[in-house]
């Protein structure tokens, strides 16, 4: 009985999404951050949530430490998470025109940043890109410098990541600001694929800023042995270059299937290069293992009797400094290292457990208030996707918006569904951040009051 509501249950929470989703893109010829967002959590709380529960029945689930609390899931429980899942949703929409409105009512102004030489402002963004590329490479090399160097630094990689190795590095704050090589081969991307733009920039040096930002980008994600960042960043130029070149609905909804078969075949491929599962797995098995988290999580925090109270919201600013002054001086815990140990009943580097468990967009909301706080987080994260489209959309050159576009809609509208935990968005999404900072420092650009629907 219970796995029938959940089948019912689940597809039907997505075919009605879908179906909303449908006619959005219809009517606005485009997918916006609400959309991505209404995809990623029908696709994971709808499609996702039935699978794990029918695989995990069939006993296919290679999650094994989390099968006893995906079994523990009643009738009542199931219900609970499809219905707090469209609440979540409904909020986020509301959230979403609400802001809208509160900018149609607040209109004002503004210089517009428009440049009377084109040339000029992409030799700028093209310098910029070789300045972060550089440093981030120069940050890097002092990070691992103290591992032995780049190379050496690959021995130690598994370790750190599990939190079993707990060498003092003084430069251990500049582990992230080699991901600002991320963001340089995202711009490099951009400026080859420009075709208004062509004959601005030496060709051949923007190539080899490119080629040399993509392996360096590469490597610092090897050295996090993240199978999923892999996928992400390598994903990011596909789904870039398709926003570009959008120009029919039917022909961009054609790729947008094709690129997301794509996308699972590179994670099962990465997974396999990183050997970070057993070779036995047949992909019902990955994939059931993969998707098992969410819905575990959301098991531990229903039984909850006490809320975090939205403080993970309120120190999430904190996350974009070293971990030492967050963790080591404010005594901060994120969401996933509180959901390690209620699942685990540790945290990561504690009695063998060897990694953090994420929480869930879904299950974060849940965390800090029970049903209050998933109403208010909904509506929270529907303003700021909203906000989110709003800054991306100023951005002047297309390719680049588009580009950097891709990998927002990625990591943030799709990736948060799974992983909701304000510090995991915040360290992903670091080299946007400081990339998207120094850029609009750079063109001096402004944002206008264009309206988003």
């Amino acid at each position: 009985m219970e796995l029938t509501i959940a089948v019912l249950g689940g597809l039907s929470f997505t075919f009605i999404i879908y179906l909303v989703v449908h006619f959005r893109l219809l009517r606005n010829r485009e997918l916006k951050m609400l959309d991505w967002f209404l995809l990623s959590m029908a696709t994971f709380n709808g499609i996702g949530f039935s699978f794990v529960l029918w695989a995990t029945n069939e006993g296919r689930n290679s999650a094994f430490n989390l099968i006893e609390f995906i079994n523990n899931y009643d009738s009542s429980l199931i219900i609970m998470y499809i219905l707090l899942s469209a609440v979540f949703v409904t909020c986020t929409v509301f959230g979403w025109y609400l802001t809208i409105g509160f900018y149609n009512n607040n209109k004002r102004q503004k210089k517009v940043y428009c440049s009377s030489d084109g040339q000029l402002v992409l030799k700028k963004i093209n310098l910029v890109s070789w300045l972060m590329l550089i440093f981030a490479v120069v940050t890097y090399w002092l990070y691992t410098k103290v591992y032995g160097g780049f190379i050496a630094y690959l021995d130690y990689a598994n370790f750190i990541r599990s939190g079993v190795f707990n060498l003092q590095n003084p430069y251990s704050f500049l582990q992230r600001f080699g991901s600002l090589s991320f963001f340089s081969s995202f711009i490099f991307f951009a400026l080859l694929i420009d075709k208004e733009n062509k004959k601005i920039l030496n060709r051949k040096l923007v190539y080899m800023g490119l080629l040399c930002s993509v392996c360096f980008s590469l490597y610092v994600l090897y050295s996090w042995v993240g199978r999923v960042s892999i996928v992400v960043y390598i994903s990011t130029f596909f789904l870039g270059y398709i926003l570009y070149l959008n120009k029919s609905i039917f022909s961009f909804v054609r790729k947008i299937i094709i690129f997301s078969f794509i996308t699972l075949c590179l994670l099962v491929l990465t997974d396999s290069i990183l050997g970070r599962t057993g070779d036995n797995k047949g992909i019902v098995e990955f994939f059931t293992g993969e998707l098992s988290f969410p819905i575990a999580t959301f098991y531990s925090v229903s039984m909850l009797s006490h809320y975090r109270w939205f403080i993970d919201i309120i120190v999430a600013p904190l996350y974009l400094l070293p971990s030492r002054i967050w963790s080591g001086f404010f005594d901060i815990e994120t969401a996933s290292s509180f959901n390690t140990f209620l699942i685990s009943g540790a945290r990561k580097g504690e009695s063998d457990v060897l990694g953090e468990i994420p929480v869930d967009i879904m299950s974060f909301s849940f965390m800090q208030g029970n049903i209050l706080g998933v109403v208010i987080v909904g509506f929270m994260w529907g303003s700021a996707l909203y906000i989110l489209q709003r800054l991306i959309s100023k951005i002047p050159v297309k390719s680049i918006r588009s580009i950097l576009y891709a990998n927002i809609i990625i990591n943030i509208a799709i990736m948060s569904a799974l992983y909701g935990d304000p510090q995991h968005i915040i360290v992903r999404n670091f080299h946007m951040i400081v990339g998207f900072i120094i850029l609009s420092l750079c063109l001096k650009f402004s944002f206008n009051n264009k309206k988003i629907a």
